[in-house]
């Protein structure tokens, strides 16, 4: 007789780059991001009361993995270069301080916000090459209201420096709907971006991040025609761009996971550049 549980439905292909699988292995990773979310949503009771709060965490693992199925670095140049292109125009712009057509915010614009999928962020991370990890997490996942964030800022001696970020609120604190303050900040992780960072600081200059970008993305997968144009215009390999700096000292462009796997939050508060380098939860022993 063949056993009732979830190693005894068969594994197939989807194709979908949000359910790679169907079977067992979808339904495993399904109830483990539900057990999750009843937790995270400070429910009394969770996973029928089966499992601790750092088994449903681990659990989490496998959500993961399934994202990581068929959102890996061969299918992420078809689906992630509209949204890199944005966010390299973004920057380009508050350098240059002209308007570049296909934003629809001016180069004014201190912070850029962007509402995002877990999907996205895992798609920027395969192209980019990127790794990170949060405190509570497992390595490269993407809990609700986690945030990808790219910083501009002129330093003197070197020009414009990009300097990139995941940050995420620890299991914890999501749990209890913990406020943020510099005293009590979320866990955010500089990363490293290959062929770019460089330093104790892992910034990029501005004209490094350019070559990357442009040279990861397919400019014929990018969904906009002023965006995928400011593509095309950019010489090979990279360009020097003339212009003086704005008199803003720093701008900010954030991905935030408003909707990741149905439900989540994201806030954004101001911060100064240096206050929010900030890398771990001081709160070490809450974990979860």
């Amino acid at each position: 007789k063949e056993p009732c549980n979830m190693s005894s439905l068969p594994i197939k292909y989807n194709g979908k780059f949000w359910s790679a699988t169907q079977g067992g292995f979808y339904q495993a990773q399904y109830w483990a991001e539900f057990f999750l979310l009843e937790y995270l949503n400070g429910n009394k009771e969770f996973a029928l009361g089966k499992l601790t709060a750092e088994e449903v965490v681990n659990l989490y693992r496998m959500g993961v993995d399934n994202i990581q199925l068929m959102d890996n670095a061969i299918s992420a140049s078809s689906f992630a270069s509209t949204l890199a292109a944005h966010i390299l125009a973004s920057l380009v712009q508050a350098h240059s301080g002209k308007q570049i057509y296909g934003l629809d915010h001016g180069p004014s614009a201190k912070v850029v916000y962007m509402a995002v999928h877990d999907t996205n962020l895992v798609f920027l991370r395969q192209l980019l090459g990127l790794y990170w990890q949060t405190y509570g997490w497992a390595a490269n996942a993407v809990p609700p209201g986690s945030m990808l964030i790219f910083e501009l800022e002129d330093v003197p001696g070197k020009g414009p420096m990009v300097s990139t970020y995941f940050q995420a609120a620890s299991p914890r604190q999501l749990r209890e709907n913990r406020s943020f303050s510099e005293k009590s900040p979320p866990s955010r992780s500089p990363l490293a971006i290959p062929g770019c960072s460089a330093g104790a600081d892992l910034a990029c200059s501005l004209g490094d991040f350019e070559k990357v970008v442009t040279s990861k993305l397919k400019s014929k997968c990018i969904g906009s025609p002023g965006l995928q144009t400011f593509i095309d215009d950019i010489p090979k390999p990279g360009i020097q761009r003339d212009g003086d700096w704005p008199t803003r000292h720093w701008w900010v462009f954030v991905l935030a996971v408003v909707v990741a796997f149905g439900a989540g939050l994201a806030v954004s508060r101001a911060m100064s550049p240096r206050a929010a380098r900030i890398v771990q939860d001081p709160n070490a022993q809450e974990l979860v």
